[in-house]
């Protein structure tokens, strides 16, 4: 009973009671609530690691191998670049 209101608490107070409390610091995609994954889309037991809440976006069947770790953290780049990179800085 009090393990349940514990959570509840947590829940009310926007914490994830088992994400604070884990001592193993990835989750199966399957598992994550982050993940969006397409029709068809399966996995073989990959791994998010996560050091924020931003959205992992799988697209429609796809097939994820075995032992496949995803690195979630808060980075952003340009959809509209082919890469990040600062090439024409690189030696400023």
């Amino acid at each position: 009973m009090i393990k349940k209101l514990r959570r509840l608490l947590w829940r009310i107070m926007g914490v994830y009671y088992d994400r604070f409390f884990r001592k193993i610091d990835y989750v199966l995609l399957k598992d994550d609530p982050f993940t969006q994954k397409g029709t068809g889309t399966y996995d073989n037991g990959a791994k998010v690691w996560r050091w924020s809440d931003e959205k992992l976006i799988i697209g429609k069947y796809c097939s994820i191998a075995h032992n496949v770790n995803f690195i979630i953290d808060d980075g952003y780049h340009g959809l509209s670049a082919i890469t990040s990179y600062p090439f024409i800085n690189k030696h400023q």
